[in-house]
Protein backbone atom coordinates (compact mmCIF):
# COMPACT_ATOMS: atom_id res chain seq x y z
CA UNK A 1 0.00 0.00 0.00
CA UNK A 2 1.73 3.10 -1.00
CA UNK A 3 2.19 6.31 1.03
CA UNK A 4 -0.74 8.07 -0.38
CA UNK A 5 -3.36 5.63 0.28
CA UNK A 6 -2.60 5.20 3.32
CA UNK A 7 -2.91 9.10 4.35
CA UNK A 8 -6.69 8.81 2.42
CA UNK A 9 -7.73 5.96 4.78
CA UNK A 10 -5.77 8.03 7.68
CA UNK A 11 -7.88 11.15 6.64
CA UNK A 12 -11.36 9.02 6.02
CA UNK A 13 -11.04 7.72 9.36
CA UNK A 14 -10.11 10.93 11.35
CA UNK A 15 -12.41 12.96 9.11
CA UNK A 16 -15.61 12.13 11.30
CA UNK A 17 -13.51 14.81 14.27
CA UNK A 18 -13.98 18.39 13.86
CA UNK A 19 -11.86 20.48 11.87
CA UNK A 20 -8.85 21.50 13.60
CA UNK A 21 -9.58 25.46 14.46
CA UNK A 22 -6.36 27.21 15.39
CA UNK A 23 -6.38 29.29 18.41
CA UNK A 24 -5.32 32.52 16.72
CA UNK A 25 -6.45 34.46 13.43
CA UNK A 26 -4.69 34.08 10.81
CA UNK A 27 -4.08 35.81 7.13
CA UNK A 28 -2.55 33.76 4.10
CA UNK A 29 -0.57 35.33 1.50
CA UNK A 30 0.54 33.20 -1.79
CA UNK A 31 4.18 33.54 -2.97
CA UNK A 32 4.54 32.79 -6.61
CA UNK A 33 5.88 34.34 -9.69
CA UNK A 34 2.71 36.92 -9.57
CA UNK A 35 3.07 38.09 -6.49
CA UNK A 36 2.83 41.93 -6.40
CA UNK A 37 6.50 43.96 -5.21
CA UNK A 38 4.55 45.80 -2.54
CA UNK A 39 3.20 42.90 -1.02
CA UNK A 40 6.83 41.85 -0.69
CA UNK A 41 8.16 45.20 0.86
CA UNK A 42 5.60 45.24 2.85
CA UNK A 43 6.27 41.32 3.71
CA UNK A 44 10.22 42.10 4.00
CA UNK A 45 8.99 45.08 6.84
CA UNK A 46 6.79 42.99 8.84
CA UNK A 47 9.59 40.11 9.14
CA UNK A 48 12.27 42.59 10.59
CA UNK A 49 9.33 43.21 13.00
CA UNK A 50 9.70 39.53 13.69
CA UNK A 51 11.12 37.11 16.05
CA UNK A 52 9.04 34.13 15.93
CA UNK A 53 8.15 32.26 12.76
CA UNK A 54 6.80 28.58 12.50
CA UNK A 55 7.64 26.52 9.57
CA UNK A 56 6.74 23.73 7.90
CA UNK A 57 7.41 21.76 4.14
CA UNK A 58 5.12 19.76 2.08
CA UNK A 59 5.81 18.04 -1.16
CA UNK A 60 3.34 17.16 -4.00
CA UNK A 61 0.49 14.76 -2.97
CA UNK A 62 0.89 12.77 -6.01
CA UNK A 63 4.57 13.30 -7.77
CA UNK A 64 5.99 13.63 -3.77
CA UNK A 65 8.37 16.04 -5.33
CA UNK A 66 9.13 19.34 -3.61
CA UNK A 67 6.51 22.17 -3.38
CA UNK A 68 5.80 24.09 -0.72
CA UNK A 69 7.18 26.09 2.43
CA UNK A 70 4.53 27.66 4.59
CA UNK A 71 5.84 30.08 7.39
CA UNK A 72 4.16 31.50 9.76
CA UNK A 73 4.73 34.96 11.43
CA UNK A 74 3.60 35.01 14.93
CA UNK A 75 1.96 37.76 16.28
CA UNK A 76 -1.26 38.24 17.78
CA UNK A 77 -2.90 37.77 14.18
CA UNK A 78 -0.55 35.53 12.52
CA UNK A 79 0.85 35.99 8.62
CA UNK A 80 0.95 33.03 6.99
CA UNK A 81 2.93 32.86 3.29
CA UNK A 82 2.47 29.93 1.59
CA UNK A 83 5.75 29.88 -1.07
CA UNK A 84 4.75 27.91 -4.33
CA UNK A 85 8.28 26.06 -5.44
CA UNK A 86 6.81 25.17 -8.75
CA UNK A 87 6.00 28.53 -8.83
CA UNK A 88 8.61 30.98 -8.77
CA UNK A 89 10.05 33.78 -10.57
CA UNK A 90 13.10 33.60 -12.72
CA UNK A 91 16.16 33.66 -10.54
CA UNK A 92 17.42 36.67 -12.56
CA UNK A 93 14.17 39.11 -11.49
CA UNK A 94 13.70 41.69 -8.81
CA UNK A 95 10.89 39.53 -7.55
CA UNK A 96 13.15 36.68 -6.66
CA UNK A 97 15.92 38.56 -5.61
CA UNK A 98 13.28 40.48 -2.99
CA UNK A 99 11.61 36.64 -1.97
CA UNK A 100 15.51 35.39 -0.94
CA UNK A 101 15.44 38.61 0.68
CA UNK A 102 12.82 38.18 2.57
CA UNK A 103 14.05 34.17 3.46
CA UNK A 104 17.36 35.91 4.50
CA UNK A 105 15.41 37.91 6.99
CA UNK A 106 13.30 35.38 8.69
CA UNK A 107 15.98 32.61 9.33
CA UNK A 108 18.60 35.30 10.61
CA UNK A 109 20.27 33.49 13.57
CA UNK A 110 18.25 36.04 16.33
CA UNK A 111 15.14 34.96 15.32
CA UNK A 112 13.60 31.85 16.80
CA UNK A 113 12.16 29.06 14.21
CA UNK A 114 9.40 26.68 15.69
CA UNK A 115 9.15 23.56 13.63
CA UNK A 116 7.61 20.12 13.91
CA UNK A 117 11.00 17.61 12.42
CA UNK A 118 14.25 18.55 12.00
CA UNK A 119 14.02 22.10 9.78
CA UNK A 120 17.71 21.95 8.23
CA UNK A 121 17.08 18.82 7.28
CA UNK A 122 14.05 19.70 5.24
CA UNK A 123 15.17 22.74 4.29
CA UNK A 124 17.80 21.37 2.64
CA UNK A 125 15.82 19.80 -0.19
CA UNK A 126 14.82 23.29 -1.25
CA UNK A 127 18.58 24.10 -2.45
CA UNK A 128 18.42 23.72 -5.32
CA UNK A 129 15.48 26.34 -5.57
CA UNK A 130 18.06 28.93 -4.31
CA UNK A 131 16.00 31.11 -2.61
CA UNK A 132 17.94 29.08 0.19
CA UNK A 133 21.61 28.68 0.72
CA UNK A 134 23.45 25.78 2.92
CA UNK A 135 25.26 28.56 5.29
CA UNK A 136 21.80 30.06 5.61
CA UNK A 137 20.12 26.57 6.67
CA UNK A 138 23.12 25.93 9.44
CA UNK A 139 22.97 29.59 10.92
CA UNK A 140 18.73 28.66 11.75
CA UNK A 141 17.83 29.08 15.32
CA UNK A 142 15.66 26.27 15.21
CA UNK A 143 13.20 24.63 17.94
CA UNK A 144 11.57 21.36 16.89
CA UNK A 145 8.95 20.24 19.12
CA UNK A 146 8.17 17.16 17.86
CA UNK A 147 10.24 15.54 20.78
CA UNK A 148 9.10 17.57 23.37
CA UNK A 149 5.59 16.76 22.40
CA UNK A 150 6.46 12.65 22.34
CA UNK A 151 8.48 13.17 25.79
CA UNK A 152 5.17 15.34 27.26
CA UNK A 153 2.77 11.90 25.92
CA UNK A 154 5.32 9.12 27.50
CA UNK A 155 5.33 10.80 30.68
CA UNK A 156 1.67 10.99 30.95
CA UNK A 157 0.15 8.81 34.33
CA UNK A 158 -3.29 8.55 32.09
CA UNK A 159 -4.03 8.61 27.97
CA UNK A 160 -7.56 8.91 27.48
CA UNK A 161 -8.67 8.46 23.75
CA UNK A 162 -12.54 8.91 24.52
CA UNK A 163 -14.69 11.01 21.96
CA UNK A 164 -18.06 11.07 21.55
CA UNK A 165 -17.65 10.78 17.32
CA UNK A 166 -14.54 8.78 17.61
CA UNK A 167 -14.65 5.28 16.61
CA UNK A 168 -11.16 4.71 15.76
CA UNK A 169 -9.91 4.73 19.43
CA UNK A 170 -7.97 1.32 18.69
CA UNK A 171 -5.76 3.18 16.24
CA UNK A 172 -5.11 6.38 18.22
CA UNK A 173 -4.41 3.78 21.29
CA UNK A 174 -2.16 1.60 19.09
CA UNK A 175 -0.47 4.95 17.85
CA UNK A 176 0.45 6.16 21.50
CA UNK A 177 1.36 2.65 23.17
CA UNK A 178 4.24 2.66 20.10
CA UNK A 179 5.20 6.03 20.83
CA UNK A 180 5.52 4.22 24.43
CA UNK A 181 7.34 1.63 23.79
CA UNK A 182 9.57 2.84 21.00
CA UNK A 183 12.37 5.56 22.02
CA UNK A 184 12.51 6.59 18.15
CA UNK A 185 9.33 7.00 17.42
CA UNK A 186 8.41 10.23 15.97
CA UNK A 187 4.58 11.53 16.03
CA UNK A 188 2.94 12.87 12.96
CA UNK A 189 2.01 16.72 13.19
CA UNK A 190 -1.90 15.26 12.33
CA UNK A 191 -2.07 12.60 14.90
CA UNK A 192 -1.06 14.81 18.05
CA UNK A 193 -3.37 17.42 17.13
CA UNK A 194 -6.15 14.50 17.38
CA UNK A 195 -4.69 13.30 20.51
CA UNK A 196 -4.50 16.50 22.01
CA UNK A 197 -7.60 18.36 20.87
CA UNK A 198 -9.67 15.60 19.11
CA UNK A 199 -9.31 17.51 16.26
CA UNK A 200 -8.56 16.74 12.59
CA UNK A 201 -5.84 18.93 10.89
CA UNK A 202 -6.37 17.89 6.58
CA UNK A 203 -3.24 17.42 5.50
CA UNK A 204 -4.10 16.89 1.92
Amino acid sequence: MNRNIRQRQLNMKLSVLPIFTPLSPYKIYHINQSTPTILLQDLITLARKTAKFTIDTESDYYTHELALIQIEFIHSQSIVLLIEICHLPHELSVLFWMIRSLMNIIFKPSNVIISWGDTKRELESFISCKLISIKLIQQINDIDIQGYFKDWHDNLLVNDYDHPLFDNKEMLRSYSRKSLEDRNHKWSLQMAITYVFREFLDKT
